[in-house]
C-alpha cells in the first residue's frame, strides 16, 4: 500500500519545479515576447515597453512586500487564496512520537 506522506511529497517537489521551471522557460522567452508586444505601437513604443518593465518589477516587489506584509501581520492559513489550502485542512500528518 503506497504511503500517502511520500506522494504528497512527491507532488510538492513536483509542484516545486514546475514553478521553477516556468520561470526558466520565461526568461528564454523573453526576447521574443519584448518586440513582439512592442511591435506597432508607433510613438506610444516606449510606454508600452515602459509598461512591461514595471510588469517585470511588480512581480519582483510584490512578493517580497507580501511576504514581509505576512511576517509583520501574521499569516493565516485560512485567509490564503493559496491552492493547497483546500488540500491542507484535509490532510492529516502522522501523530508526533511524545517522549
Amino acid at each position: 500500500m503506497p504511503n500517502k506522506h511520500n506522494a504528497s511529497r512527491t507532488l510538492r517537489a513536483a509542484a516545486k519545479w514546475a514553478i521553477v521551471s516556468c520561470g526558466l522557460f520565461n526568461s528564454v522567452m523573453w526576447p521574443c515576447i519584448f518586440p513582439l508586444a512592442v511591435k506597432g505601437l508607433g510613438k506610444f513604443t516606449s510606454q508600452g515597453s515602459g509598461i512591461l518593465i514595471a510588469m517585470v518589477v511588480g512581480g519582483a516587489v510584490v512578493p517580497v512586500l507580501q511576504g514581509f506584509l505576512a511576517d509583520k501581520l501574521g499569516y493565516r492559513s485560512e485567509n490564503s487564496l493559496s491552492p493547497t489550502r483546500a488540500t491542507s485542512k484535509y490532510e492529516t500528518l502522522p501523530p508526533t512520537p511524545s517522549t
